[in-house]
């Protein structure tokens, strides 16, 4: 008799509702505990705006100096908005030489560190805009960190 009060119970949707609910929130939280960390999307996000918008103050600055080389020579531009969200220093890199070279502005992201996988970076080319006879800056992309593995520890 125990046994027939006890399925019928179970038979009522309130009952099952919970137990629906239950198992969907038991699932949800072993989900988020097997993806480990997850990065700072917000200061991320931020620290992809700062570098954006220094491209205009980098621009005027290369037409100055096609051969800049550090964000140092930004006059224009303050100390603090030359930091990333977690307030760390953004560097400025480039590769090659001449005219056309890439300009790399980098964000050693949350962990401060370059050249880890946290990184943010903002990809440009510095191109020789002959109908001008000066150079310019085109936007090439920005490089996010990716999402943590699952497994990984942080």
């Amino acid at each position: 008799m125990a046994q027939s009060q006890f399925v019928n119970m179970l038979r009522q949707p309130k009952v099952i509702a919970a137990a629906v609910l239950f198992i969907a929130a038991v699932t949800l939280v072993v989900i988020n505990l097997r993806g480990g960390p997850r990065p700072d999307y917000g200061r991320n996000d931020r620290t992809a705006d700062t570098l954006m918008q220094l491209a205009p103050a980098l621009e005027t600055a290369i037409k100055a100096n096609p051969q800049l080389a550090s964000l140092d020579e930004l006059q224009d531009v303050a100390a603090d908005e030359k930091r990333d969200a977690w307030g760390n220093p953004i560097q400025m890199r480039t590769e090659g030489e001449g005219r056309e070279r890439e300009i790399r502005l980098v964000s050693g992201g949350e962990d401060g560190a370059m050249g880890t996988a946290d990184d943010l970076t903002a990809i440009f080319n510095q191109v020789w805009i002959s109908e001008y006879d000066e150079p310019g800056l085109n936007f090439v992309r920005i490089e996010r960190p990716a999402a943590t593995p699952a497994g990984a520890g942080g």
